[in-house]
């Protein structure tokens, strides 16, 4: 009776080759003598002229239809493989829309089973997976899939019963049965036979049993050459690893598959679907012209994963959006496609490959080149790190070098479009109003068009350099942009550039920097640039553009002096706002707390800085316990986030770790101290404590 309720999962597999027929002579008849048919039969299917829409996948789309709907006996499935996002499952689906639409009145066409293998752990799970693509409004009742009221109901129709199918070394026997489908499948047409089912299993490569057994119970659907079985799998990633295992996959694989079918990726049909989609009519006349570099850096690339382009294009229609209106124009659609193709290489290095964007940056700036020794036996074998870096250098050579290393856009505003999927607008559009193809070039910086001298004339450039000396005298470079002007009147001191003939060019860059903190006022937009972090800098500077003396020994002690002066400028600056951030806590609750944490996508403006460390504890932590309890239970929640990014010394927020510490046990205090009933207090001690047993537990890294 037990048997009734529990079916059990799945058995083990062996190979008996001499119980059937190898299904690959089949299959070599049939696919033989698919070409003799005659002009009849395959008209009587589907005008070959509705294949137009399958591009480079039309003799594989040919031999699907005949397979699927020819007149033979076929007793084996078809594997249609390609990696992952190449366009397989589109390619099945959109095959089967035109067929409902050419054979309206044959239901095969139009409503073939589908079935996902992704997560399946037992054949069992496959089984309901089958019934209900059958039986959808049964099957989808809470708690009946995998009862005994649909097993009863199974066991009425198709039964599969796998026998003690298990290779030699594995000696364990199983005799369990299991019901696979529904009752469709054991039902008679009218010319009394079995009436022919097509059934897709997708995604083979991520199911979690073992893929001959998956193979194993699928080969009773179609041993009796009626029902039509297709296999979509990316095929890699079963055939690498244990050998032993990928042997067994082959060979079971032989009985049950006789035809694999490469799906090719079809670009063509990916834009079209998805150029659909685009609502922007200014957008969609850009990407016409975006969708041949995109196309070509696929194929150049190697990468044929076309999911990417459904991210990509809808953040890139925000992304144009975002752009200022004059930068829109025809007349810059060259230039922004550089900006777009430079977003879509990091999409590809980090989203296909999984490379960090850090990493990235840094093998952009200097490629590490492929040492002699992976070639040589006698040397010693190269880290799994070296061997990493080489392949993706080796990549890396397949992109232009334009697009890699473009100017348009910051490393900072191309890890918020990867990673988050946020566009920082005001610092792109500042990038490229740096660029002369956006704005005239005596509409840029001064710093800029010194920069420029290589491929500026001699009266562009003298203009230039006069132009620079009267900034650079008025302090006018603030922020970053001061360190590009201390670079550059490096470089104009030491190629001896009239009026740059300072005894010391570096006490000189180093009163500019003093005299700019020493006026320069804190406001939002300048925060992100406050905590710009040194290291980073080195690898890729402001704007894309890298400092004219960048390797200069005078220039890094310019930087660093910059950005101690900084530290020093932000520590004063929040202080003083921390005054205001205290008054907002009793005044304005919800100012308060959008400053400090994220409630929106709009980025708060101390979310990265150390504000709260400046605020005294004590008085702090009485305003928490004496707030009411919805903001006392969100603030608290809030803090305990905020207190888990402090423990890393590379974080921003590291000088509020000690902070936290103290403000913990000046809650605990502030709860003893209070005037409440005993009851009140207990339930102030469970609103402070995930907060305060963090901040005693937490090890700091």
């Amino acid at each position: 009776m037990e048997n009734l309720f529990f079916l059990a999962d799945f058995f083990f597999l062996v190979w008996v080759s001499f119980l059937l027929l190898p299904s690959w002579m089949a299959g070599h008849f049939w696919q033989r003598n698919r070409f003799t048919r005659t002009s009849f039969e395959e008209e009587k299917h589907m005008k070959p002229s509705t294949f137009k829409w399958a591009g480079p996948n039309l003799d594989l789309i040919k031999t699907l239809d005949e397979y699927c709907y020819g007149e033979e006996e076929i007793p084996f499935a078809i594997m249609l493989r390609g990696t992952w996002g190449c366009g397989k499952t589109w390619l099945v689906d959109r095959f089967f829309e035109e067929k409902k639409k050419n054979r309206k009145n044959d239901d095969i066409a139009g409503f073939p089973l589908r079935v996902s293998l992704f997560g399946v752990a037992s054949a069992t799970e496959i089984g309901d997976a089958l019934y209900a693509e059958l039986h959808p409004i049964l099957a989808g009742k809470p708690g009946q899939v995998g009862s005994f009221v649909v097993r009863s109901l199974l066991k009425t129709t198709l039964r599969i019963d796998l026998n003690d199918l298990t290779d030699k070394k594995n000696k364990e026997k199983s005799s369990e049965s299991i019901t696979l489908a529904g009752a469709d499948l054991g039902i008679l047409g009218p010319d009394g036979k079995p009436r022919r089912r097509i059934i897709v299993f997708d995604d083979l490569e991520r199911a979690n049993m073992p893929k001959p057994d998956i193979l194993a119970a699928i080969h009773p659907l179609i041993s009796n050459g009626e029902n039509r079985v297709l296999l979509l799998a990316n095929e890699e990633e079963i055939i690498v690893g244990d050998k032993d295992a990928t042997k067994q996959y082959l060979r079971t694989k032989e009985k049950t598959v006789c035809l694999t079918l490469e799906v090719k990726p079809d670009f063509q049909s990916a834009f079209s679907k998805i150029e659909m989609k685009i609502k922007d009519p200014d957008f969609k006349n850009f990407f016409k012209i975006l969708r041949n570099h995109l196309e070509l850096l696929a194929v150049k690339a190697g990468m044929s994963n076309l999911r990417l382009l459904s991210f990509f294009v809808p953040l890139g229609e925000t992304l144009f959006k975002n752009i200022k209106t004059t930068y829109r124009t025809e007349s810059h659609y060259a230039a922004l496609s550089e900006l777009f193709i430079c977003v879509y290489i990091r999409l590809i290095e980090n989203r296909i490959y999984g490379v960090p964007l850090n990493l990235l940056n840094k093998l952009i700036k200097n490629p590490s080149q492929p040492k002699n020794s992976f070639l040589k036996s006698d040397e010693p074998t190269p880290s799994e790190t070296d061997r990493n870096n080489a392949i993706i250098c080796t990549r890396l050579k397949t992109y232009d070098y334009m697009f890699l290393r473009s100017p348009l856009i910051s490393p900072d505003s191309l890890e918020a479009l990867v990673m988050r999927g946020t566009v920082q607008a005001e610092a792109i559009n500042a990038s490229l109003a740096l660029d002369n193809r956006f704005t005239e070039q005596t509409e840029l910086p001064s710093w800029l068009r010194v920069w420029n001298y290589s491929l500026s004339s001699e009266q562009e450039l003298d203009k230039a350099v006069a132009a620079f000396m009267i900034d650079f005298e008025n302090r006018k470079f603030v922020d970053l942009d001061m360190l590009h002007a201390c670079s550059i009147y490096l470089t104009l001191h030491r190629v001896g550039q009239e009026g740059f003939n300072a005894s010391d060019p570096v006490d000189c860059a180093k009163n500019y920097i003093k005299d700019v903190f020493a006026k320069k006022n804190m406001f939002e937009e300048r925060i992100r640039m406050a905590i710009a972090d040194p290291n980073h800098l080195s690898l890729f500077p402001p704007f894309g553009r890298s400092f004219s003396e960048e390797g200069s020994q005078d220039f890094q002690i310019i930087k660093g002096f910059y950005f101690s002066e900084q530290k020093l400028w932000l520590e004063k600056q929040l202080t003083v706002k921390s005054i205001e951030l205290q008054s907002l806590f009793d005044e304005n609750w919800d100012k308060f707390i959008s400053l400090l944490f994220r409630v929106s996508e709009t980025e708060p403006v101390y979310e990265h800085l150390p504000i709260l460390q400046h605020l005294n504890t004590i008085i702090f932590s009485r305003k928490i316990i004496s707030l009411p309890a919805d903001h006392r239970m969100y603030l608290i929640a809030c803090l305990k986030e905020r207190y888990e990014k402090t423990v890393h010394h590379s974080s921003a927020l590291h000088p509020e770790c000690d902070w936290f510490s103290e403000l913990s046990k000046a809650l605990s205090d502030a709860v003893a101290q209070s005037d409440g009933s005993p009851l009140f207090k207990e339930g102030l001690k469970a609103t402070i404590e995930p907060l305060c047993d963090a901040a005693k537990r937490t090890p700091i890294p």
